[in-house]
């Protein structure tokens, strides 16, 4: 696998972008994908799998991306399949405020990717040829991208660096169509595309198999990018209590335990605790269900998101607050 940084003032969304030559190599072992044309997969790391959000699969759920399950609730959140979802009736006014809201509350998560000085991206070869830029969760699986880098031949002049971003930028990146990568295949001379892709980070899905199979639901099935809910747990947020969902399974656990510790120390002394179950569901197809649903159920939506609170992992929180820092600047970077 090789990274280089995409040649891209706007790398998303630029048609012909001029042709550069690569500036790091990024080469860990890993197992092989046969690519499909709905969904590229680029691993990274032995047993992991990169999750891409190409349009083909939002709509036919082609390998790589899940499938938007049954209907039903996990943990309180509502998750539909594409048949389940009626048509829809239009409240422009309640989609304005649900999609405002629902940008906000992603807006506050922070994503991690590895670019050079100009803030472009290093890309990632697939099997196929094309490129990806990688995208994590979590940071330290990008500072082991960046260490890759580093290593590698003209790794230490090419600038390289972790940048912090949002998780709504992600989300809107990841489902656009593949686009010129400004690179050519060195035998064929044939234009390379590129795509963003999620990449899962294998600690939280160790977690979340461990999570499914302490509460008797079967181990296998475990999500390419997990979310956690705690029944029964809500914080108060401006006067309205919200539910959590955690994106990391240690914060969810630590707040069943602050949780349990309160509630022993105050009216529950005489009775015994909440049974507070944490519940593993599919973060990423819950994202694309409320996209969904802001346009066939705006109503319906925008009460949902305004119940939510998405809580980014605490070494996410400290880390971007890190790089900010030595930046020079008070907010994320909003790039491509």
């Amino acid at each position: 696998m090789v990274a280089v940084a995409a040649p891209m003032a706007r790398a998303a969304r630029a048609a012909h972008p001029r042709s550069a030559p690569p500036s790091a190599t990024y080469d860990p072992s890993s197992p092989t994908h046969r690519p499909s044309p709905r969904a590229l997969a680029a691993p990274l790391g032995r047993a992991l799998g990169v999750l891409t959000l190409a349009l083909g699969n939002l709509c036919a759920g082609g390998p790589g991306l899940l499938r938007l399950g049954g209907s039903g609730e996990v943990g309180g959140l509502r998750m539909e399949s594409p048949a389940a979802i009626a048509a829809p009736v239009p409240n422009l006014s309640a989609a304005k405020r649900a999609k405002k809201m629902f940008k906000a509350k992603l807006n506050k998560v922070p994503l991690f990717m590895v670019t050079n000085e100009g803030n472009s991206p290093f890309l990632s070869s697939l099997n196929s040829g094309d490129q990806a830029a990688l995208m994590f969760i979590l940071p330290n699986e990008a500072e082991k991208m960046l260490d890759g880098i580093l290593q590698s031949p003209n790794g230490a002049s090419s600038g390289a660096k972790v940048l912090v971003t949002t998780l709504e930028r992600g989300f809107t990146l990841a489902k656009l169509e593949p686009a010129r990568s400004g690179l050519q295949d060195p035998v064929t001379g044939r234009d390379l595309n590129m795509v963003w892709q999620f990449m899962p980070h294998t600690g939280e899905q160790r977690q979340a198999q461990l999570l499914k199979a302490k509460s008797g639901k079967v181990p296998g099935g475990v999500p390419m990018m997990p979310g956690y809910t705690v029944d029964g747990l809500a914080y108060q947020r401006r006067g309205k209590l919200v539910r959590p969902v955690f994106l990391s399974s240690k914060d969810a656990r630590e707040a069943v335990d602050r949780a349990k510790k309160e509630f022993a120390e105050g009216e529950g002394a005489g009775g015994g605790a909440p049974k507070l179950e944490i519940k593993v569901f599919d973060f990423l197809n819950y994202l694309l269900t409320l996209e969904r649903r802001i346009k066939t159920d705006a109503l319906g939506a925008e009460e949902e998101i305004r119940s939510l609170e998405f809580v980014a992992a605490t070494e996410a929180i400290e880390a971007s607050e890190k790089l900010k820092k030595e930046d020079g600047g008070s907010r994320m970077a909003k790039v491509w």
